[in-house]
Formats: structure tokens, C-alpha cells, sequence
């Protein structure tokens, strides 16, 4: 007790700059400057709802040593465990999503029908095309918050552009992404000719079925003059059928529901 009464005022200030109480030993921090200013910045920014990483952490540790004249304080993985374990700091997921389809059902089926596929096929015939969203305005999903409190995102920022990528089974032939957004004429691509890119736009930046119908279409010519037979893979949505178009030289396959 005399021992705790005697170091009173150095363990009142460390529980100010944010050290938990549920410690049985006091280590304090080699700049306690510097790991007041980054837990101080940290919580401000939790409480804004904005999420944390680890590589934010290290960069504040950096930015507010050199501010304070700390040149040899560096923010590295040593520094934000040792951080992390003093301010009882963990890592939560702010939201996610559960899988819809089950997962050892739809493996089996497609291990059921790929040699079928490969009996007709060889795997430079076999391509598979599927669309990604970049959510270029997000915050990350993962976030460090202090131990014990309760982790609430708030609403996600939704703009995106949307990405159509197709590649063979082996790798040797990657075509060139077809890319959705929302603009019809972005000036972010008004010199865009080192990208190798396609681009197009629809009202929610999406691959709508005719956006959808038209993609393909210069690529099965190419296939066709060079006198090759194609397998095409695709999720099984409802834009992936379409209606009207007439392919000799390609045979559609589609992934069980809700698989991708």
C-alpha cells in the first residue's frame, strides 16, 4: 500500500493520458509525450465513428515525434504492440457480412462437373468473368478500439465504380477490365491512355445486362477468327442471361446460386 501511496501522483497521471486501471504493473511509455499525443488523437478519431488501423497508429507516432523533437522515437510494430497492450487497445470488425450459400454444397458440385468441363475444354479455353466494386470513398471494416467498449460503424459511403476482369484458366490471356461509373465522360480519365482500360457508365455504376451483352462481343469475334472454342464461367445472376445473342464457338457455364 505505502508503495502504491508513494507512486500516487505518477499512476493518476498515466490513468489521465489514458493508461486502463485494469493493470497490475505501471510501464510507462520511453515518450510519454508522444503516447499521449497518439492515444489522445486516437480516441478523438473513434469518437467520430472513423475507423482505426494499426498503419495509421505507427504514421501519428512518427508525424508527433518529429513535431516534439523525438527523432529517434519510431512508430514501429515493437512500439504499437507495446502501445496497443498499455492503453488495453484491441482490433474489432465495425461490420461484415455473412455467407449466403453453402459453402461445402457448392464445392462439391463443382468439383462434381470440372472434369466434364475439362474433358471439352482445355484450360487455356477456359475463362472466368466476374465484376468487383471499389468503394473509393470507405472507411476499413477492421478497427482498434479500447478493450471493453462497443464498436458501432456508422453509415459506409457507397460511391464506387464497378469492374468487369475476365482471365483464363491458366493465366496466359487477361482481358482488358471493362470499367463501370457513374459519369459518362470523367475528366479523372480525359488522359487516360496508359490505362489499359474499357470504359463505360450506367446510372449506379453497375454492369447492367446491357452493358453486359455488349462486352463480350468483340472478344468472341477474336476467339472465333483464330478458330478457337471457348468456356465462359459466370456467377449465375440475372445479368449474366441475356437473351438474343447467337455464340457458336462458346459455351456458357454457370456457378451454382448465390456462388461466386
Amino acid at each position: 500500500m505505502s508503495t502504491i501511496l508513494r507512486a500516487k501522483d505518477t499512476i493518476l497521471t498515466s490513468l489521465q493520458n489514458g493508461t486502463t486501471s485494469q493493470r497490475e504493473r505501471l510501464k510507462l511509455a520511453v515518450y510519454e509525450d508522444v503516447d499521449k499525443a497518439v492515444f489522445t488523437c486516437f480516441m478523438s478519431t473513434w469518437a467520430q465513428n472513423v475507423p482505426v488501423s494499426g498503419a495509421v497508429l505507427q504514421q501519428k507516432a512518427e508525424d508527433f515525434a518529429r513535431m516534439l523533437g523525438r527523432n529517434d522515437c519510431q512508430g514501429c510494430s515493437g512500439w504499437l504492440r507495446r502501445f496497443k497492450a498499455r492503453h488495453m487497445i484491441v482490433s474489432k470488425v465495425v461490420s461484415g457480412e455473412s455467407l449466403s450459400a453453402d459453402a461445402w454444397e457448392s464445392a462439391a458440385r463443382i468439383a462434381r462437373e470440372m472434369p466434364e468441363l475439362l474433358e471439352r475444354h482445355v484450360p487455356v479455353d477456359i475463362y472466368n468473368g466476374d465484376e468487383t466494386a471499389l468503394f473509393y470513398e470507405m472507411l476499413l471494416i477492421h478497427t482498434f478500439v479500447v478493450k471493453g467498449d462497443r464498436c458501432h460503424g456508422g453509415k459506409q459511403n457507397k460511391l464506387r465504380i464497378s469492374v468487369l476482369l475476365c482471365v483464363n484458366m491458366d493465366g496466359s490471356d487477361k482481358r482488358t477490365p471493362l470499367v463501370i461509373g457513374k459519369r459518362k465522360e470523367p475528366r479523372c480519365l480525359a488522359n487516360s491512355r496508359k490505362l489499359n482500360e474499357t470504359y463505360t457508365s450506367s446510372a449506379k455504376a453497375w454492369v447492367t445486362r446491357e452493358i453486359f451483352s455488349t462486352w463480350p462481343q468483340a472478344f468472341y469475334a477474336e476467339m472465333k477468327d483464330a478458330g478457337r472454342r471457348l468456356c465462359l464461367v459466370l456467377d449465375n445472376c440475372s445479368t449474366h442471361h441475356v437473351e438474343d445473342i447467337e455464340l457458336t464457338n462458346v459455351e456458357g457455364k454457370f456457378l451454382p446460386p448465390n456462388c461466386t
